[in-house]
């Protein structure tokens, strides 16, 4: 097995382990004997991103060196398809170590390629979270939506990224179920858009996909983070 998955935990106890692995392995800390994917950014991570690895990876080694991919689940759907190419034929000389708060959000090919292991829980992540987002739960639609980027930040540590925690599926459903209910009411000038009709209806067409991949099982922090890049455009 050439790929390990991190799952549980806190972010520190994950980095812990995942230093105790490439050690164990015997990887260095170089440049040449380490890449870590998405290094230096917080954001999803892209197929832009998941090329420049497989670089990486097609350079001739002698020894054995790592592929980091800290917050796995920052990968986007299209960059997790790409990366199953990697994680199917690594090559001799390439350890591939990925890290994940939970496994909800990555697919479910890319977690059998790996080998788990499990963390213990942070429990009071969770509570917490549920408290921040409940503040979602009060005020106009337009003042609801200015504040779900911050309070995603808030939960997830790293701007609107899915990886330092979650977001409870009733809670998230609840949220969409009245900014639809909300969009769907005659709006003020105050309102999303600014009154503007075209910006209102592709914010509802939003939420209702948003709501569809929520009730799909689509993991919660990822189908409100794709919600907001939705309304951003």
């Amino acid at each position: 097995m050439h790929a390990y998955l991190i799952v549980g935990g806190s972010k520190e106890a994950r980095d812990k382990k995942l230093e105790a692995i490439l050690s164990q392995k015997g990887v260095g800390r170089t440049a040449g004997e380490r890449f870590n994917l998405g290094s230096g950014s917080e954001d999803s991570l892209k197929i832009e991103d998941v090329r420049e690895a497989a670089g990486w990876i097609g350079l001739a080694r002698k020894k054995l060196a790592g592929l980091i991919v800290e917050e796995a689940d920052r990968l986007t759907l299209p960059a997790q398809h790409a990366f199953l190419k990697t994680l199917e034929e690594p090559g001799d000389n390439i350890l591939i170590v990925l890290t994940s708060a939970d496994t909800s959000g990555l697919l479910p090919t890319v977690r059998s390629r790996c080998r788990i292991i499990r963390l213990a829980a942070a429990p009071l992540v969770d509570a917490e979270n549920s408290v921040k987002f409940a503040k979602l739960n009060a005020g106009s639609v337009a003042e609801r939506l200015v504040s779900l980027y911050p309070i995603l930040k808030q939960i997830t540590g790293s701007g609107a990224g899915l990886h330092r925690g979650k977001i409870k599926r009733e809670d998230g459903l609840k949220f969409l179920e009245e900014i639809i209910a909300s969009l769907r009411a005659p709006q003020s000038p105050g309102e999303v858009g600014r009154g503007n009709p075209v910006r209102v209806g592709m914010a509802l067409e939003a939420a209702v996909s948003a709501y569809q991949r929520l009730k799909n099982n689509l993991n919660p922090t990822l189908a409100l983070h794709q919600f907001v890049m939705d309304i951003s455009l």
